[in-house]
């Protein structure tokens, strides 16, 4: 039986020092110092650069929904479990970037906080990914981050931070009314 475990767990080990040699193995002709190594597949992913057409316009009135995720803290007490809340954003675009006013409504729970408007402190779409921070009346902020979907709508997450620490997460989508 003793025989069988230390042979099983040599196998193991030489099978893991092959492993780690062909993750440390040249890849291509330029790190083999020219030679493809034999039985080496080389794969080059590129990144697809986006364009002009993939950008979407961000300024405009936008409404939607958060839903925030359950607290997996056992010390504290949840009450945001899941809670909807209704909101509406109207961007502009101003010298410094795109800016404007949020507005939440209650859903299926009052707003966090009762934090029911906030002012757009910074918007920016880079390609199809959204970027955006809210200041809220109470001093807390919440960052938004999402991916365009189509040029109407915009999915993500989003974080709620105060004084340093995270006070809420969850996911979004926001729809583009024209």
């Amino acid at each position: 039986m003793r025989a069988t475990l230390r042979m099983s767990f040599f196998l193991l080990s030489f099978s893991m020092v092959g492993c780690v040699a062909a993750q440390n193995a040249p890849t291509s002709r330029d790190d083999a110092g020219g030679e493809s190594p034999v039985g080496t597949t080389t794969v080059t992913a590129k990144a697809t650069p986006t364009t002009d057409s993939d950008a979407i316009a961000l300024p405009g009135f936008w409404t939607g929904a958060t839903t925030a995720y359950c607290n997996l803290n056992p010390i504290e007490i949840d009450t945001r479990c899941n809670s909807i809340n209704l909101i509406s954003l109207s961007l502009a675009q101003e010298k410094g970037g795109v800016r404007g006013i949020y507005r939440c409504t209650i859903g299926n729970q009052e707003c966090r906080a009762q934090n029911d408007t906030g002012k757009v402190a910074n918007a920016s779409m880079h390609g199809r990914r959204l970027q955006m921070r809210i200041a809220l009346p109470d001093l807390s902020s919440c960052i938004f981050q999402g991916k365009a979907v189509s040029p109407a709508t915009i999915k993500g997450a989003y974080f709620c931070y105060q004084g340093g620490g995270l006070m809420e997460q969850g996911h979004f989508e926001i729809w583009r009314r024209f």
